[in-house]
């Protein structure tokens, strides 16, 4: 972490494969480098929290973190772009470096979301501030190996456990227990840590191995004085560790589904199952309270706090409470897939039980309660029951907060499902618009279009996004020949098309998108004949101008993109002279400006193509210094700027 004159070295990745102790050693870090005081510490646990693995919530609070460091303000629409967010993030990183050493410590890269953001480390700043350091965690894969092709970072393998740290992890653990194990107990633990087979050098065994041995309880003495009666009192115990050791099996899950058995002949089966799994399936872990609102479905048996408290306490070194909730979660995400193998060889119930259950306790409680947010919709759609999902997302009393954590939940499927594709999860929430009850249907396609394409917009496949658009279309189309005269729905209908266009010319399918577009314009200009005194209605029309323009051009029709272009201008500066102080009228001027300048460039137009670019550099020159605190402005504004100024200057 010291400054060096002659330094190379950026940063670290620290590899290992899962439970070899990464995590650990990023906490300790964590810990010891909190304290050092001339140094600026970033960290982030990308398993933390089921918001952990995105990388744009990371980047906004590390960008709080350094402005206040700096004691500026850096304000970000909920909707910016993902360059803008990752320019502020270089821009204040950069600022704090040239002050003070910053070390960015970052656990889990693997666990980031699947996007190229989460897969390519391409969040990282191009131009890395001298004075930052990068330390990461990670299971081999792209994530490291796109950090390790950076200059100035080092690939470090965590090495395997040896014997004198397995007997002091062993000693720390039966500290927090109070108690010593033999010497030859301590042994065999370290002995089969460096013995070959899939325990070798694994810390996460060791600590299951220990736990296991902390928590024997009074019929286990009672074994040891049956099974060892030939030995003296004193030996008894310690014999029946060394038994229990060599019995431990080798592979993880084999360790983890011992305990379970263990838990199982203690509690029932049915109980461990519904314990473990409505952990399993969660995002986060759950409250005591959860639990006590959802275990008695699942078990048929009244809640006993002295029972849960009990069953509670036979997993205690597998499990901890996260966060602010104190929900309890497994310590390790091996333990989820140890459990569904365990479960898997046990008729108990699936899954979608476990989801139906815990949505019926989520849909329960206080509307503003946390959990509720953020994870309704998440068994919702995993308990398969989609028109109870859409009754929900399409409810006319959610509130805001409730739209925006179910909207997320929608996103995330969409965008970084570990267990479907991109495609297939965007079929799956696209069946909350089948709802029977139109008032649903309708506001599920609004909340589709108009809070859904946010997120998913630069995150989300060009196919992902064609499946949602084209599924939404429909519905409208569908509750429209219902009730034809409805223009709200007509509204939304001309929306959908907007948005099948722009996914469609992202994928250069060019005629199919000139389609959508001008069957949006179509319905635009009908309602707003119906309402001429409608600003939005017109500021519509004028950006489906452009849109079409666009697709023209692209397609070597220059004569028709620049009448295209010529009737959004027209709109667009009827808006601004009736609104000067309205800056998306404004902005959508320079922009027909600018589009019209560049089709008469391109056709030879010079002296007219200049006007038309000038007048799009003084609207936008003049919109910046009027708000020249606006980042997002800037950013959207300063690259057709450049090109705008250099052709002119050249007259």
């Amino acid at each position: 972490m010291a400054a060096k004159a002659d330094e190379t070295q950026r940063g670290l990745v620290i590899v290992g494969e899962a439970g070899s102790g990464k995590s650990a050693l990023w906490g300790v870090l964590h810990a010891r480098l909190s304290k050092n005081r001339p140094l600026a510490l970033l960290s982030h646990a990308a398993g933390a929290s089921p918001r952990a693995p995105s990388i744009d919530f990371m980047l906004r609070r590390w960008i709080e973190e350094l402005s206040a460091e700096l004691g500026v303000t850096t304000t970000l629409e909920d909707n910016a772009k993902d360059q803008e967010v990752e320019n502020a993030f270089a821009s204040l990183l950069g600022r704090v470096a040239s002050k003070r050493r910053v070390l960015i410590l970052v656990d889990a890269l693997d666990q980031f979301e699947t996007t190229n953001r989460g897969r390519f480390m391409t969040w990282l700043p191009k131009l890395w501030p001298e004075n930052a350091r990068l330390i990461a965690t990670a299971i081999p894969g792209e994530a490291t190996q796109a950090l390790e092709r950076l200059p100035g970072m080092r690939r470090l393998p965590l090495p395997q456990l040896d014997q004198d740290e397995a007997r002091d992890i062993v000693s720390a653990i039966c500290r927090r227990y109070h108690r010593v194990f033999e010497a030859e107990v301590v042994e065999a633990l370290a002995g089969r840590i460096v013995a070959p087979g899939p325990a070798q050098g694994n810390a996460l065994w060791l600590v299951l191995a220990a736990e296991a041995l902390n928590l024997l309880d009074g019929d286990d003495f009672a074994r040891a004085r049956t099974e060892f009666a030939h030995l003296p009192q004193a030996r008894r115990n310690a014999a029946l560790m060394l038994a229990m050791i060599a019995a431990m099996p080798a592979d993880i899950p084999g360790l983890y589904g011992q305990s379970f058995d263990h838990a199982a002949k203690l509690f029932g089966e049915r109980t461990v199952w519904a314990f473990l799994g409505a952990i399993a399936v969660s995002r986060g872990g759950w409250r005591e309270s959860d639990f006590r609102g959802f275990l008695p479905a699942l078990t048929g048996e009244p809640w006993d706090e002295l029972r849960f408290a009990q069953l509670r306490r036979s997993f205690r070194g597998q499990r901890r409470a996260r966060g602010a909730l104190a929900q309890w979660d497994f310590a390790h995400g091996q333990m989820r897939e140890a459990f569904r193998q365990w479960a898997g060889k046990r008729a108990l119930g699936e899954e979608k039980a476990l989801h139906t259950v815990i949505a019926d306790r989520l849909l329960a409680v206080a509307q503003d309660d946390p959990l509720h947010v953020s994870e309704a919709m998440v068994h919702l759609l995993a308990s398969e029951n989609y028109q109870r999902a859409a009754s929900y997302y399409g409810g006319s009393s959610l509130s805001e907060a409730e739209i925006q954590g179910a909207t997320r939940v929608l996103a995330d499927a969409v965008i970084s499902s570990a267990t479907r594709s991109p495609a297939t999860a965007a079929k799956e929430i696209c069946c909350l618009l089948n709802s029977p009850v139109s008032s649903v249907r309708a506001a599920v396609g609004k909340r589709f279009l108009y809070w859904l394409t946010v997120i998913i917009e630069d995150f989300a496949s060009l196919d992902a996004r064609l499946i949602i658009y084209d599924s939404t279309k429909r519905g409208f189309e569908q509750l429209l020949r219902s009730e034809p005269e409805n223009n709200a729905w007509s509204l939304d209908l001309s929306a959908s098309h907007e948005r099948l266009g722009r996914v469609l010319a992202a994928q250069r399918d060019l005629p199919s998108a000139l389609t959508h577009y001008r069957s949006a314009l179509g319905i635009l200009y009908r309602l707003a004949n119906a309402e001429p005194r409608n600003a939005n209605r017109q500021h519509g029309l004028a950006l489906c101008h452009v849109h079409i323009g666009d697709v023209l051009r692209a397609q070597g029709n220059l004569d028709e993109a620049l009448k295209s272009f010529r009737m959004g201008l027209t709109i667009a500066d009827q808006l601004a002279k009736a609104d000067p102080s309205n800056t998306d009228w404004i902005n959508n001027l320079a922009t027909s400006h600018d589009r019209v300048g560049a089709i008469l460039h391109l056709q030879g137009n010079l002296p007219e193509a200049q006007k038309s670019y000038r007048a799009a550099v003084t609207i936008s020159e003049r919109m910046a210094k009027a708000d020249s605190g606006n980042s997002r402005l800037q950013l959207a504004q300063l690259p057709d700027l450049a090109r705008q100024s250099c052709f002119v200057s050249d007259g």
